[in-house]
């Protein structure tokens, strides 16, 4: 009956031992599978410059003659949301993305087109003719591209900051807009202004602001169909 008695707690230490074993291996599997549900992080936050605005003042190269150009009420806007892969420590990056620009070019002159030839381009208003608002619009889906050098960033976080590249866009709708203040005339479906367009890009920055510029090179109207006129653009460029 002693011996018995004697091996009851030797047998209950045995029991408590292995039942704590137990658990605490469920409890390392348990971390183990937890954390490999953990959702990844995201790298959003240590790349530059997705969302892009730039407020551009829009001009030509190669006016007609006789056309001028209001430069101060030519604007237009451009919105970039971007995408990179940086390369070594992020001081290079090559981005990628989606747009949206709008070109806004306010003359003295009225778009015309020649039936006769089907070419397009504009005559200049004669002095009598007195009007508020005259402009053409062009309205582009892009798709940018851009090659990206930065600096390391100072105290403060900000960095300068210098992007190249290049667009291509389709032409989501063109259209001219006259007011003299008593009439309002808007004129869609304009022929001989290409579907397509691409050009160069560059924008040069510190911190969140910077300037842009962008140089068509396709011409507003199609090759043959029109007055030879090269867009370009240049504006203040924000990165929030």
């Amino acid at each position: 009956m002693k011996s018995q008695v004697s091996d009851h707690p030797m047998r209950y230490l045995i029991i408590a031992v292995a039942l704590f074993t137990i658990s605490f291996q469920g409890k390392i599997s348990a971390q183990i599978v937890t954390d490999a549900m953990k959702p990844k992080i995201s790298n959003w936050k240590s790349k530059q410059d997705r969302l892009i605005l730039d407020i551009n003042f829009d001009n030509w190269d190669k006016k007609p003659e006789g056309v001028e150009l209001k430069g101060g009420r030519s604007r237009g806007v451009n919105i970039m949301f971007m995408d990179e892969k940086q390369f070594g420590k992020g001081n290079v990056a090559f981005a990628w993305g989606i747009g949206f620009s709008s070109q806004n070019f306010h003359t003295n002159a009225q778009y015309v087109q020649d039936t006769n030839v089907d070419t397009s381009g504009f005559t200049p208003f004669a002095d009598s003719i007195q009007y508020d608002l005259n402009k053409l619009s062009v309205n582009y889906l892009d798709i940018p591209l851009e090659l990206r050098f930065r600096t390391n960033a100072n105290a403060k976080g900000n960095r300068l900051k210098l992007s190249m590249g290049f667009k291509l866009g389709v032409l989501l709708n063109a259209h001219t807009k006259f007011d003299d203040g008593d009439i309002k005339v808007k004129t869609y479906h304009l022929k001989n202004i290409p579907d397509l367009h691409y050009g160069l890009t560059a924008r040069l920055g510190f911190g969140k602001i910077g300037v842009s510029y962008f140089r068509s090179l396709t011409t507003l109207f199609g090759d043959g169909e029109g007055m030879t006129i090269l867009p370009y653009s240049i504006g203040i460029s924000f990165t929030p």
